[in-house]
């Protein structure tokens, strides 16, 4: 619960106190500001009359999680407090430079319901809950879309309660379910991560090998297919819901989303020397990088460049250019088989300008 509640803006450190956590539960740092949570499993409260070893453990909790100089701490109890014990809680700050605050079963209760599925990943039957869903997709749908609506979101409830961190959004297409995963928080890929490992992969035509090589070490926004037959085997690690080995499988990438610029305006200017000898408006298409190096695309009128720009200073550029002259003005048209001109009379005449600034760099 405190990681979706500060995990947008803070980092969340869930401390393990097999071996001491020196009065720190849960530590959220955003940052300079330090704010410690103890947790203390107090159902019935820490009253004066019973339980006289609480308030004594609260205390030394509060005082070592003090040698860190947190600004703010803050007590968790499934409990509502009495106007004595939050007294209590507060004067532990007199005199001291630090703000004290309580979550109490209210605050909790506040919280759940805001984050419904927290609570159902821990408090849910799983299989019987999921039973009687599936039960209920066979059912006869006699309120017609209205229930088939209604059953899925409940399906998808389900989905949600099956892991803190991930849930899969999903939609049949004919006979075929897909599924989706989407991560609940913005660090679920931090706290909770997915691993998709493949292996055994088999020769792979010359086209297949290169498109790869392009995707993955490029960061290219090409799609990529890995027909059956060619991957021995896919392994998913990661929640207990999602992993699993699968085999005879046909594997495909593509990218999830455009890139942040894309759509951005763009020149491709040739320069000699200091001197530009041409410039031609354009929109950048994409901006990706690998372990390899990077990877640009530009649309210009009547044409497309895609050039791959490896990390190895001593590598060879890779520059690919099309263009169409259908449906372009003649004067758009001119411009095109302009620049076009320079690729036909050598590929010298493209590298020079780079290899005239540094010729380590091309």
């Amino acid at each position: 619960m405190v990681h979706r509640v500060y995990d947008r803006a803070a980092h969340v450190e869930a401390v393990n106190g097999r071996g001491g956590d020196d009065g720190i539960d849960i530590k959220v740092t955003c940052d300079s500001l330090v704010r410690v949570f103890q947790l203390k499993y107090y159902p019935d409260g820490f009253p004066t009359a019973s339980h006289k070893g609480r308030r004594k453990s609260i205390k030394e909790s509060f005082a070592r999680a003090m040698r860190c100089g947190p600004q703010e701490w803050v007590l968790v109890v499934p409990c509502v407090l009495t106007a004595a014990e939050r007294a209590f809680v507060r004067s532990l700050a007199d005199g001291l430079p630090v703000g004290v605050e309580v979550w109490d079963r209210a605050k909790l209760d506040d919280l759940l319901a805001v984050h419904a599925d927290v609570e159902a990943s821990f408090t849910r039957d799983q299989l019987f809950e999921a039973a009687k869903v599936y039960g209920q997709e066979r059912a006869l749908l006699m309120d017609g879309i209205h229930d088939v609506s209604a059953r899925v979101t409940a399906l998808g409830g389900q989905a949600d309660g099956l892991d803190e961190h991930w849930t899969v959004d999903f939609a049949r297409q004919d006979d075929t379910v897909v599924h989706t995963l989407r991560g609940k928080h913005p660090r679920a890929h931090e706290v909770s991560p997915i691993v998709i490992t493949l292996s055994g992969i088999g020769p792979l035509a010359p086209e297949q090998a290169e498109a790869v090589r392009r995707s993955l070490g490029y960061g290219l926004d090409e799609k990529v297919v890995l027909p059956r037959g060619t991957v021995g085997k896919m392994t998913v690690a990661g929640p207990a819901f999602l992993a699993r080995e699968h085999q005879d499988v046909e594997v495909r990438w593509h990218p999830a989303e455009a890139a942040p610029l894309a759509g951005m305006d763009a020149d491709l200017v040739f320069v000699d020397g200091e001197q530009v000898t041409a410039s031609y408006p354009g929109t950048l298409q994409h901006l990706g990088r690998g372990p390899t190096g990077r990877s640009t695309r530009i649309t210009l009128a009547g044409c497309h460049l895609r050039l791959l720009t490896p990390e190895d200073a001593g590598a060879a550029a890779s520059l690919e250019f099309t263009f169409s002259l259908e449906g372009l003005e003649p004067a758009a048209a001119l411009r095109v088989l302009r620049l076009h001109r320079p690729a036909h009379r050598g590929r010298r005449r493209l590298r020079n300008p780079y290899e005239h600034r540094d010729r380590r760099r091309r």
